[in-house]
């Protein structure tokens, strides 16, 4: 309660106090038996005993007021310390708000950082996976080369080592004399492996020079046969020349022709094919000596 409101009670219980006390009464002239019963002494009676007036009780606004007579300016103290902390929460509310908001900014771009830097890596990968694809595919060329080089280093090698032509008997028969020629070739394994299963076929005969006219016709070839590395085998042939075809052969206009063909599998499995042509003729003849003839001429 206030102290103003304290003395405003007060003053009106003792206007009341003396409200309740007895008056003297003043005698008047046009009352003169009362002015003489009022001039006798009258005995004071005691005054009546004055009962408190019952104010109404007073109910601050709050329960446990510190003064109460600040009780209502407690309250608004109360409803502006509520205001306060209100906008203070609201204040931190708002800092959280701002804080949350930068943090997810800030995760925003940590993400984005981060799938910038997986696709960087994606593409890393595949680059590896490229170049690991490019080195694979350059293993298999390199060991390609390798088995190859070791093949071509390793494998055998059969070739046609030398030819020579001897002149055998004079022949008489009842066309005319002839002639028997004896061919020797040497063919020889220059490779670091054997040669097996080699089967050699000869054809043979007189044909027109420079051109050939007639289809070469190879003989049964030989049994398989084995040729190990720097060794060689022989092979012999005996052809009968007629007399006209000695003739012809010395003046250049035909020719002794000996084919040759040698079949045979290397040591890694692979099939091996030589083909070659000799001829002989003219000054060539009579010393016995075969050349390469130009066509004709194949070596795997």
């Amino acid at each position: 309660m206030r102290r103003g409101y304290r003395y405003f009670v007060l003053a009106a219980f003792g206007w009341l106090s003396l409200g309740a006390s007895p008056k003297e009464q003043t005698p008047k002239p046009h009352q003169p038996q009362a002015a003489k019963q009022a001039q006798k002494p009258v005995k004071p009676s005691p005054a009546p005993a004055v009962k408190a007036v019952e104010t109404p009780k007073y109910q601050p606004p709050c329960r446990e007021p510190r003064d109460k007579d600040r009780c209502d300016l407690e309250a608004q103290w109360e409803s502006a310390d509520a205001s306060r902390d209100a906008a203070k929460w609201a204040y931190w509310q708002f800092v959280a708000s701002t804080a949350g908001i930068l943090g997810l900014g800030y995760n925003l771009y940590l993400t984005r950082k981060a799938v910038l830097l997986a696709g960087d890596a994606t593409k890393d990968a595949d680059n590896a996976l490229a170049i690991a694809a490019k080195s694979a595919d350059a293993s298999v060329k390199l060991a390609e080369i390798s088995q190859s080089t070791s093949e071509r280093q390793l494998r055998a090698y059969v070739y046609l080592d030398s030819a020579d032509l001897t002149h055998g008997e004079i022949v008489k028969s009842a066309t005319g004399a002839g002639l028997n020629i004896s061919i020797v070739m040497k063919i020889k394994n220059y490779g670091l492996t054997p040669a097996v299963n080699v089967r050699i076929s000869v054809a043979l005969g007189v044909d027109t020079y420079p051109e050939r006219s007639l289809a070469v016709k190879y003989a049964e070839g030989t049994s398989e046969i084995d040729v190990p590395p720097r060794h060689h085998t022989l092979n012999n042939q005996i052809l009968n020349l007629a007399d006209r075809d000695v003739g012809e052969i010395r003046s250049g206009s035909e020719a002794v022709y000996v084919y040759l063909r040698v079949a045979y599998v290397d040591t890694f499995g692979s099939d091996r094919l030589l083909e070659t042509c000799l001829v002989c003729n003219r000054g060539d003849f009579d010393k016995g000596v075969m050349r390469p003839y130009p066509q004709g001429q194949y070596a795997d």
